[in-house]
C-alpha cells in the first residue's frame, strides 16, 4: 500500500473509534440552589457643620472676646479660633473609618490648625478610626489661626481663609 493510502486508512479508523467511543462516554451532572436573601448596606455620613463665631484665645484680648473677619486687625502673637459642630452617622456591622479636616491653602505667614474632635461616648482626633459605636456622635471642629512672631513683612497683610472640608471615610481591615 502507498503511504497516502495508509494514512487515509488511519484517519477513517480513528474517525469511526471516535465516534463509536463517543456514544459510550458520559460525564454526570446535578445543581443545587443556594439560598438568596436581602442584603443592605450600612450608612456613613455627616451633617453640615454648624459654627460659632471667631474668638481669641487670649493674649491682650480676653480669652473668648468675638473676633470679627474683614473687621478686626491681628498683631503678632494674636490666636483667633472657631469651633464647628456636626453629627456622625456610621452605621453597619464592624463599620470603621476616619474623619479628617482639610487644611485650607497656604495663607502664609499666618498657621492654621485643624482638629476633629468626638464629644460624645469615645474622644475621638483628626485621622483616628471611629466604630459603629461612634453612630450618632456630635463631633467638634476646631480651627485655629494664628499669627507668629514679630515680623515687619506681615504687616497689612490680608489672607482669605478657605472653607473647610470635614471628610468621614470608611475604612476596611
Amino acid at each position: 500500500m502507498k503511504k497516502t493510502t495508509k494514512g487515509a486508512f488511519a484517519a477513517g479508523t480513528a474517525a469511526v473509534l471516535l465516534m463509536g467511543g463517543a456514544g459510550t462516554l458520559a460525564f454526570w451532572t446535578d445543581n443545587g440552589t443556594v439560598a438568596g436573601g436581602t442584603i443592605t448596606a450600612g450608612d456613613l455620613k455627616i451633617t453640615a457643620p454648624s459654627c460659632g463665631n471667631w474668638t481669641y484665645d487670649g493674649g491682650e484680648q480676653a480669652p473668648g472676646a468675638t473676633f470679627t473677619p474683614g473687621t478686626s486687625l491681628l498683631v503678632p502673637g494674636d490666636v483667633i479660633t472657631k469651633t464647628c459642630t456636626t453629627v456622625l452617622t456610621a452605621t453597619g456591622e464592624h463599620m470603621r473609618g476616619t474623619i479628617v479636616a482639610s487644611t485650607p491653602t497656604s495663607i502664609s505667614p499666618y498657621t492654621v490648625n485643624v482638629s476633629a474632635i468626638t464629644d460624645a461616648t469615645t474622644p475621638l482626633s483628626a485621622g483616628q478610626t471611629f466604630t459603629e459605636a461612634n453612630n450618632g456622635d456630635t463631633l467638634s471642629v476646631t480651627v485655629t489661626v494664628a499669627l507668629p512672631g514679630a515680623d515687619t513683612a506681615s504687616q497689612n497683610v490680608t489672607k482669605v481663609l478657605d472653607a473647610i472640608t470635614l471628610t468621614a471615610t470608611q475604612v476596611h481591615s
